[in-house]
């Protein structure tokens, strides 16, 4: 059975079951009954394929992750599919895990698919060979990021500003008689390199002290949620008596706390703790995490607004930034 034949049947127009499937508030409740009579009595299901032809309506869109594990990336894609589907919109959501060729084999089965736009979230999607290939396969649908920069005229990026809440934390430990302050990270991605970037401005403009490597330390997080992440002897390591501490993200400086408590120190009496992003990691130690908001939940509404803004062709513009701002708690 065909619109046209429930058109027929019901005795209306096929436009009028056209705007039944996709736009009911604009039918009059009588022709409503007639169509949905006849859609009840003949068991019709709307194929999806199908509407999208008939009706032009239909849109899919691709999502790449580089880490579903990453609270921060889930977030926005959560938000983002949820909104996607209440605009009938069709989300596929891919995970590569931080690896090159499952990205690669994800970006074409997007591209054979025939997506209507793709957004990619994390910046370890940040490769030379990712870019170009993105640039092959997408080059007349819009790509929005929300961790990286394409040199596309068809590309949109959504990103924090890591300034502001960097700035306010370094600040904010200043004032708690914090002198020595370190930034903890385990990767060097460019979003981590945004993050050092701005804690390097912050601890300048503060006036306050830089040692070896710029008071950057690196901590190998490992998968192992039991492994242990052995913070003070890092800290020992360095030579440096740091008791300021900014993480690149709440899983480490959570999991650090534990650490430091195991070992004798007191938070935040001894040592003064914040993470990154404003996760759920930050509710689940004691005491509660103090952390940079980047504002996940924001960025994944503007990016589905861009897009949706896109999709109805109003002019939208190509770079939007949100910043970031500390959310205190009990760890400092």
């Amino acid at each position: 059975m065909t619109i046209y034949d429930i058109a027929k049947e019901a005795g209306v127009s096929v436009a009028s079951v056209s705007r039944y499937f996709n736009h009911r508030d604009k039918l009059s409740p009588s022709i409503q009954k007639k169509i949905n009579q006849v859609v009840e009595n003949r068991d019709f299901i709307p194929n999806q394929m199908a509407r999208g032809l008939v009706f032009n309506s239909m849109k899919t869109i691709g999502i790449i992750m580089s880490d579903v594990q990453h609270l921060r990336f889930s977030t926005i894609a959560y938000n983002l599919e949820r909104s996607f589907f209440e605009w009938g919109y069709n989300t596929l959501i891919c995970n590569t895990g931080d690896d090159i060729r499952k990205t690669q084999q994800y970006l074409y089965m997007l591209y054979s698919k025939r997506v209507d736009a793709i957004i990619l979230i994390g910046s370890m999607l940040d490769l030379f060979d990712i870019k170009s290939e993105i640039k092959k396969y997408f080059s007349e649908i819009p790509v929005i990021t929300s961790d990286m920069d394409l040199d596309m005229s068809n590309s949109y990026s959504v990103t924090p500003n890591h300034f502001p809440g960097t700035r306010d934390a370094v600040m904010h430990l200043m004032k708690k008689n914090h002198k020595n302050i370190a930034f903890v990270a385990n990767t060097r991605s460019s979003n981590t390199h945004k993050q050092i970037n701005a804690y390097l401005r912050s601890m300048n403009e503060l006036g306050l002290p830089l040692y070896k490597d710029n008071n950057v330390l690196e901590l190998s997080l490992a998968k192992k949620i039991d492994s242990e992440l052995d913070v003070a002897s890092l800290i020992s390591a360095s030579g440096i008596p740091y008791t300021g501490l900014i993480f690149s993200h709440d899983e480490m400086a959570a999991r650090a706390i534990g650490s430091l408590q195991f070992h004798g120190y007191r938070v935040p009496e001894d040592f003064g703790v914040i993470g990154y992003d404003n996760t759920a990691f930050g509710l689940c130690c004691q005491p509660l995490l103090t952390s940079i908001d980047t504002q996940g939940g924001t960025i994944a509404r503007v990016i589905a607004n861009l897009v949706n803004d896109i999709f109805n062709q109003k002019e939208v513009g190509n770079s939007v930034t949100i910043k970031s701002k500390l959310v205190i708690r009990r760890s400092t």
